[in-house]
């Protein structure tokens, strides 16, 4: 007998260990896509990050991703890209258009759509994606037009960057 609650025990604690995330990262891409004339932006992180960073803007408590009975209103992402991710062409603000959202117990995965037809040669972008919430938030992103890509790292202290293509070519 004490050696299954040892057991369970054990299977407790690693369960806890390895359900916590010792690392706070974020993953994104963007890509252009010429014939749709778009940025297409794949995002990912993990749920509970997630949603304890969104619990700040919606001051919803409840708030889970992964649960479709308490899953939020597609406006309740869109509101935080909106407010988490700021991508600028020249001086023109790009508007992001909610794509699919993939979630479970692990990450959420979201796409976004930001429509541009242009040839400016300067972007800026602003990643403030959880960090209000942790001093070691590292956020990565890769940005892709034509044969131009580059990655970027965005961390509390440093949360934007401006990209200067030499020339505008698609």
């Amino acid at each position: 007998m004490q050696t299954s609650k040892r057991m369970l025990r054990a299977v407790i604690i690693l369960y806890l260990f390895l359900s916590w995330h010792p690392v706070h990262v974020s993953l994104a891409s963007v890509d252009y896509d010429e014939k749709a004339g778009s940025f297409k932006m794949f995002l990912k992180v993990y749920t509970d990050d997630l949603e304890n960073d969104c619990r700040i803007i919606t001051r919803d408590h409840e708030l889970m991703l992964y649960d479709s009975e308490l899953m939020p209103d597609r406006s309740v992402i869109q509101r935080y890209i909106d407010d988490r991710i700021v991508f600028t062409a020249g001086d023109k603000l790009l508007k992001g258009i909610l794509g699919n959202i993939e979630a479970d117990a692990e990450e959420v995965r979201i796409s976004v759509d930001y429509s541009f037809r242009d040839t400016v040669s300067t972007f800026r972008i602003r990643n403030t994606i959880m960090t209000d919430l942790f001093a070691d938030q590292v956020n990565l992103l890769i940005f892709k037009m034509g044969s131009f890509e580059e990655g970027y790292k965005f961390t509390p202290s440093d949360t934007e960057v401006i990209i200067k293509r030499n020339k505008p070519s698609y």
